[in-house]
Formats: structure tokens, C-alpha cells, sequence
């Protein structure tokens, strides 16, 4: 009966600081930055600006590069523009990671799900003591 509805496969994470991403598109190598709205181990949601975000279509190809709070490294994951939505002023666009395009991707899908269960735990531990916000 509801088919039509969407429910996300995986538990999202919303940073409690702001991360910015930089983004190359292929093959054109056209630049842009977005801010992480939100992370999981297969995808991330970021708000672009409105300039940027009119050069990205849907199922276009990129390679996101950013670093995690308590992270040390550096990540270089491919990524594809699964949607776009107006916010604020902005949009915010969805990208699907692509992790057979992606270099080292095991050990990259692995410092994520850490960084993913981490904040979760985090998460659980502040509700518990009455301090969630």
C-alpha cells in the first residue's frame, strides 16, 4: 500500500560541528564545497550552495574529501548525487558513496562505521543521563 515510501536503510549521524567537504565532479573536475548535514555508511547528506549545487544533476559522479571529528585521516570516497532539495536558501543534496569506484575503501567504510558508532553511543549515553539537547 505504501511502496512509494522511502525508508532510509541505515542510521544517520548528525556531526555536533560543522565538517566541510570538497568536492570534485567528473569528469570535468569542476570544484565545490558543501557542510555535512548528515553521515552514514552509505551515504552523506550535505547543504551546497546554490551556485554550486545548479552544476550537480542527479546520478552525477564525485569524489568527496574531508576529515571526521577524532579522526586522523583523510577521506578521499566516490560518491553519486542520488537527490537534490532546496534549503534555506541553499540545497541540500544526497550522495550515495560508491565504494567499488573508491581507493582503500575497506579501511575507509570501517573508520566511518567507528566514527557512526561512536557518536551513537555518545548519543545513547547523553540521553541516559538526562543532557540530550
Amino acid at each position: 500500500m505504501f511502496s512509494w515510501i522511502r525508508k532510509r536503510k541505515r542510521f544517520r549521524v548528525k556531526p555536533d560541528v560543522s565538517i566541510m567537504v570538497d568536492m570534485v565532479k567528473a569528469p570535468d573536475h569542476t570544484s565545490m564545497q558543501g557542510r555535512v548535514i548528515d553521515l552514514s555508511i552509505t551515504g552523506i547528506g550535505l547543504e551546497v550552495h546554490n551556485k554550486d549545487a545548479q552544476k550537480l544533476k542527479y546520478s552525477d559522479r564525485l569524489v568527496l574529501s574531508f576529515q571526521l571529528p577524532g579522526c586522523t585521516e583523510l577521506f578521499n570516497i566516490t560518491g553519486v548525487v542520488s537527490y537534490k532539495k532546496p534549503l534555506e536558501g541553499n540545497v541540500r543534496c544526497g550522495i550515495k558513496f560508491d565504494w567499488s569506484r573508491t581507493e582503500n575503501f575497506v579501511y575507509q567504510e570501517m573508520s566511518i562505521s567507528r566514527y557512526i558508532i561512536n557518536h551513537q553511543q555518545l548519543m545513547l549515553k547523553k540521553r541516559l543521563m538526562g543532557t540530550e539537547e
